[in-house]
């Protein structure tokens, strides 16, 4: 059932190029929301998000810029935002063993602490007005973690943590949190983490460079859910009544819940065989 037709003012976060967050922008003004939409380059949004799109400038790395874009969107709506959805984030593939922690720290600073600095800008007005919904984007990955990824795995792992404990502290003001877990989705994130990826000149990883390029792209298959789908989806569970807790949605999503519950063993024996993990250690070889 759907919820009140009054325009709801839906902030997104990451909304650069024509990723989730574009198709989310697009899937909520479709719904008759007012969107903002929001990146630290306005430059960088898509063309197609045009004059019926309010457009503000935020990076989820910077206090300053968070508190003036909160300001800059409430005062155009008398103070009100009734949906936020922190969509911002980025990947990071490596063994963990040698990921550099400055990329470690760079990614947290995105996916985590980004995310914990807008909702606590933006929560402030939703306790003033007791009402609003937080959509925090997470991923199968942050339950069942897999080789090359271990970073950007326990990223998402802490956005499921904070949803939970977000929806039981906010809960008494009336502001709900849905935590989604999309699974394999299109879009250019694959690319963008293959690009990032640096292995040094002495590691240990050498041999299986490639399976960890697999790794970064794993998400990109024939099979992947077009992210138009995954936000028409977001967009109504979000707008219902009672949005839900949790929504899995997309490729892979519901096979990775159900895998949660396998024994370690099986999970290691699985995703070991997927990406090459038995080609490690006393096969591995050294480049020198």
């Amino acid at each position: 059932m759907a919820a009140s037709t009054r325009q709801k003012v839906v902030l997104i976060t990451g909304c650069s190029g024509s990723g989730i967050g574009y198709h989310l922008a697009q899937a909520f003004r479709a719904h008759g929301c007012r969107v903002f939409v929001s990146a630290r380059n306005l430059t960088k949004l898509s063309p197609d998000l045009d004059e019926s799109f309010d457009k503000v400038t935020l990076d989820v790395m910077d206090e300053g810029s968070i508190q003036k874009a909160v300001a800059e969107v409430e005062s155009k709506t008398s103070g009100k935002i009734d949906i936020l959805i922190n969509n911002a984030g980025q990947g990071c593939v490596g063994p963990l063993a040698e990921v550099p922690i400055s990329k470690v720290a760079q990614t947290y600073e995105t996916n985590v602490f980004g995310l914990l600095r807008v909702t606590q800008a933006v929560t402030k007005g939703m306790i003033l007005n007791r009402s609003g919904l937080i959509i925090n984007i997470s991923s199968i990955v942050s339950y069942v973690p897999t080789p090359w990824a271990g970073v950007y795995c326990s990223t998402k792992a802490a956005v499921t943590s904070l949803s939970d404990v977000l929806r039981m502290e906010l809960g008494g003001f009336n502001i709900k949190v849905l935590c989604v877990f999309p699974g394999a989705i299109r879009s250019g994130i694959g690319s963008a983490n293959a690009a990032a990826f640096e292995q040094p000149s002495d590691s240990n990883y050498a041999n299986v460079k490639s399976r960890v390029l697999q790794r970064a792209t794993w998400s990109q298959c024939p099979q992947s859910t077009n992210a138009a789908d995954l936000a028409e989806e977001i967009a109504t569970a979000a707008l219902k009544i009672d949005p839900p807790a949790y929504l899995a949605a997309g490729h892979r999503a519901w096979r990775a819940w159900w895998s949660y519950y396998l024994p370690y063993w099986a999970k290691d024996w699985f995703w070991g065989r997927q990406f090459g993990i038995d080609e490690v250690g006393g096969k591995a070889a050294k480049t020198m």
